[in-house]
């Protein structure tokens, strides 16, 4: 742009910064960003483009493998076992988002659940060695993978067509936070960690977090960490180094250990107050690593603290 000088008649060139048009696209989200599915069925998918003034609002849909799912103008149908990414992507600008499409390869058996919104698997009874018996493929085609010796919040079981791995999924044990398959003292001060809002979901992963719900009441808050410490306790009597099937015909206090923290049960109830021969110990000992855990905490804030 150039001005000229009204007194002098002197030209100078100056830079105009045009003003941003409103009818641009800024943006696109899409609802939901999961879905789970089971074959041959459809479920669609909104996008909503920003501006609501923008002139091309048109997206360019697209899966990242059609041999699970295809997509068509927002309409997801799902094709077979696995795990697909949609992408819609604008017209105008490039702009993207995602939505995870899971096609259930996996039906729980036994009691067992398979949650393929979230892709774990829950329900399993004591402490089992092996997945067999709790799953089973929706086709003859697929075959199951666990490489874990012992079953345990996050032991991943994969799902594979081939030699092709078409979707996994993570165990969850309500109670066992620490993957060893036992709830004691040890997931107490994890769990008491998330309750008290020291450690957040994104830090331990949505396995552990679920698993940290021990009553199952969508709340991970101290009446979780009771019922832990309470199975501690428990656990203490009980002679680990005995097979399951053992351990369920000869002791009461795992099969208590066992029907304390229920895998299905969403109304467990809460242990009693009445104090035991270990109980004390075990509450000290949480309280204890607790006021380490703090110690640490406000240190390393001082410390980068400037």
């Amino acid at each position: 742009m150039v001005e000229t000088c009204d007194l002098c008649s002197a030209k100078t060139n100056e830079m105009a910064i045009p003003k941003l048009r409103s009818d641009f696209v800024t943006g696109i989200e899409l609802t939901p960003k999961k879905l789970s599915m089971n074959i041959g069925e459809t479920a669609n998918i909104t996008a909503v483009v920003t501006p609501t003034t923008a002139i091309d609002k048109s997206v360019i849909w697209s899966s990242s493998d059609n041999d699970i799912v295809i997509v068509d103008g927002g309409v997801v149908t799902a094709k077979a076992p696995g795990v697909a990414v949609i992408t819609a992507e604008t017209t105008d600008g490039g702009y993207k988002d995602f939505c995870i499409v899971r096609v259930a390869s996996l039906v729980g058996t036994n009691g067992a659940v398979v949650d393929n919104e979230n892709g774990v698997i829950y329900g399993l009874v004591g402490r089992p060695e092996s997945i067999d018996g709790y799953i089973k493929a929706v086709d003859s085609s697929l075959s199951v993978q666990c490489d874990s010796k012992t079953l345990g919040t996050g032991s991943i079981v994969s799902v594979l067509n081939g030699e092709k791995t078409v979707d996994s999924y993570k165990v969850v044990i309500f109670g066992d936070v620490d993957g060893d398959g036992w709830y004691d003292g040890r997931d107490a001060v994890t769990v008491e960690m998330l309750a008290n809002g020291m450690l957040t979901r994104e830090q331990v992963g949505d396995a552990v977090w679920i698993a940290a719900d021990c009553n199952h009441d969508g709340v991970i808050n101290q009446a979780d960490v009771e019922i832990i410490n309470h199975a501690g306790v428990l656990l203490s009597k009980v002679d680990q180094t005995k097979p399951t099937e053992e351990l369920i015909e000869t002791s009461a206090e795992y099969n208590e250990y066992l029907t304390l923290i229920d895998q299905m049960n969403t109304e467990t109830e809460k242990p009693s107050n009445e104090p035991t021969e270990n109980s004390g110990f075990s509450t000290k000992l949480v309280e204890f690593v607790k006021k380490i855990i703090k110690f640490i905490v406000v240190g390393i804030s001082k410390l980068f603290k400037f």
